[in-house]
């Protein structure tokens, strides 16, 4: 989602500065990943709760969906903070590289990789766990003449 890939990009923003500014070293840089990946999972747990309880009211009380779209969120959300905070730290201290060149590139994928798991495949698992065992046939979008 566009909410997870900004979560990305400013983890990987704010720590691509913190190592320039050496505010993060090689000392002390599993202290800023874990203050990054709290953050990612404290703004997971706030959009994934807005809009899981979008989801119930949109859905006229559906649980399952509106569970279904805050573990989606929440996932999509927390593994952007990861990777958008991991990918400047790997670059920099593991592989000696520019981190503001490589990181942009792998971290766009890997959140867009995850979100759409996130949303397509957790949230059909989800669907078919606690969603109803039936569809009623006045609840679908679309139903072939036959």
């Amino acid at each position: 989602s566009a909410i997870s890939g900004n979560c990305g990009l400013q983890a990987s923003t704010l720590t691509t500065r913190a190592i320039s500014h050496l505010h993060v070293t090689t000392d002390n840089y599993g202290k800023w990943f874990r203050k990054e990946v709290g953050a990612a999972a404290y703004l997971g747990i706030g959009m994934g709760t807005v809009l899981g309880a979008c989801a119930y009211v949109a859905s006229e009380g559906d649980f399952a969906f509106s569970v279904t779209i805050f573990v989606a969120q929440f996932v999509a959300l927390w593994t952007a903070g990861c990777t958008g905070t991991l990918a400047p730290l790997l670059f920099s201290f593991i592989f000696r590289r520019d981190s503001g060149k490589w990181g942009g590139p792998l971290e766009t994928a890997i959140q867009d990789i995850v979100g759409s798991f996130a949303m397509v495949v957790l949230s059909y698992h989800l669907l078919v766990l606690l969603g109803p065992t039936e569809i009623d046939p006045s609840d679908m979008c679309f139903v072939a003449e036959g």
